[in-house]
C-alpha cells in the first residue's frame, strides 16, 4: 500500500503498467491473487482477510485500483473507523464505477487514504487519484499518458518521497520511453540506496514490504504479476 507507479505502456489502446509495494505488519497476512466475488463485485487480485478486501486490484474488464495510506500528510490513528480502507474496491466495483462511487459513497469515518483509479476500458487510459484527509475528498486527474510514483504519506515524509521519486527518475531516463512490466517489477524489489528503512522494499522491523503486485495491459493482454517478499516464488496469472 505504499509506493506504487504507474507507467504507460505503449502499443495499441490503453496499455499500462500498474505496480505497488505493499508495506504492512508481517503478522497480517494475504491470500495470494485470485477471483473474489463480493456482494455486487467480481475482482481478481490478493485479498487480506482481516478487512475481507484488497489494496490492489482488477475486474479484468475496465478498472485497476489501488490504495495507499494516509493521503496528505501522516495522520494520527484514531480508531474504531467507520468502515476499512480495504473495502474500497470491493465497494467501488459494486457501485458501478467511478460516478456512481464519488456521488453516493459514505466517506466520513474512514481513515485517510489515497485510492488510485485506473479506466482502460476505452482506447486511451484515464488516471484519477482521490485523496480523503478525514474530512474532505479530494480529486485530481493525472496525465495518463506520463509516468508516476507515489509513496505513502503515513510512512515516509516528502523529503523521503522525493528521494524515491528521483530514483524513479534516473530508472526512467534509463529506459529510454521503453517500459517493460519486468523492468519495472525488479525496480520495485531493487531501487534503493541500501536503508532498510527507505528502500523501496523497505524493513522497519514492526512494518516491511511483504509482497509485490503488477497489473500489466499490453498488446492485448492482461497479467498480474505477484510476489509475496519472503517466498523466492513470483506467481504470474494471465486474465485475457
Amino acid at each position: 500500500m505504499c509506493t506504487v507507479s504507474f507507467l504507460p505502456a505503449g502499443g495499441a489502446g490503453a496499455d499500462f503498467i500498474f505496480t505497488s509495494n505493499r508495506d504492512e505488519t508481517p503478522t497480517r497476512p494475504a491470500r495470494l491473487p485470485n477471483w473474489q466475488v463480493d456482494a455486487g463485485s467480481r475482482w481478481f487480485g490478493p485479498s487480506d482477510p482481516q478487512s475481507g478486501g484488497s489494496w490492489f486490484g482488477t475486474d479484468g474488464a475496465q478498472w485497476a485500483l489501488c490504495i495507499l495510506n494516509g493521503a496528505f500528510v501522516k495522520h494520527q490513528h484514531l480508531p474504531p473507523y467507520s468502515r476499512s480502507r480495504g473495502r474500497l474496491i470491493p465497494d467501488f466495483l459494486e457501485l458501478g464505477g467511478l460516478t456512481a462511487f464519488l456521488n453516493t459513497y459514505k466517506f466520513g469515518g474512514m481513515e485517510p487514504f489515497t485510492f488510485l483509479v485506473v479506466n482502460y476500458g476505452a482506447n486511451t487510459n484515464e488516471l484519477c487519484e482521490l485523496r480523503w484527509d478525514g474530512n474532505e475528498l479530494h480529486r485530481r486527474e493525472r496525465d495518463a499518458n506520463k509516468p508516476h510514483l507515489w509513496s505513502s504519506a503515513t510512512l515516509y515524509t516528502h523529503e523521503q518521497a522525493a528521494v524515491k521519486k528521483q530514483w524513479f527518475d534516473a530508472w526512467l531516463v534509463a529506459q529510454a520511453g521503453s517500459f517493460s512490466q519486468e523492468a519495472i517489477f525488479r525496480f520495485h524489489q531493487q531501487a534503493g540506496v541500501g536503508d532498510p528503512s527507505l528502500d523501496l522494499v523497505m524493513d522497519r522491523g514492526i512494518v516491511r514490504t511483504t509482497s509485490i503486485s503488477s497489473l500489466a495491459k499490453q498488446n492485448n493482454t492482461l497479467q498480474l504479476r505477484y510476489l509475496e517478499i519472503d517466498s523466492p516464488q513470483q506467481h504470474a496469472y494471465s486474465l485475457f
